[in-house]
């Protein structure tokens, strides 16, 4: 039986916090639900200053394009197909 999208991603943020890495939390632009993701420290991002990527919501499925930043702010904008 394989996991669904939702385990593998509670296992990887496990595997992130047992590293000592931050987390944060954006809301889902479909579902509105909040989803925890790592935090990067300033040193990690570049000089835009925050990281940008686009993530699958583990609760809905749908995609979306998201910042985060080093303090913990984020933004998460819905991307739809035309």
């Amino acid at each position: 039986m394989s996991k669904t999208l939702k385990e593998e991603y509670a296992e990887y943020l496990t595997r992130v916090k047992a590293k000592g890495v931050k987390t944060t939390f954006y809301t889902c632009p479909h579902c509105e639900k909040k989803i925890e993701t790592p935090q990067p420290t300033k040193k990690d991002v570049s000089k835009k200053g925050y990281w940008d990527s686009t993530k699958i919501c583990p609760e809905c499925e749908k995609l979306a394009f998201v910042l985060v930043y080093p303090n913990g702010d984020t933004q998460a904008i819905e991307m739809v197909k035309n």
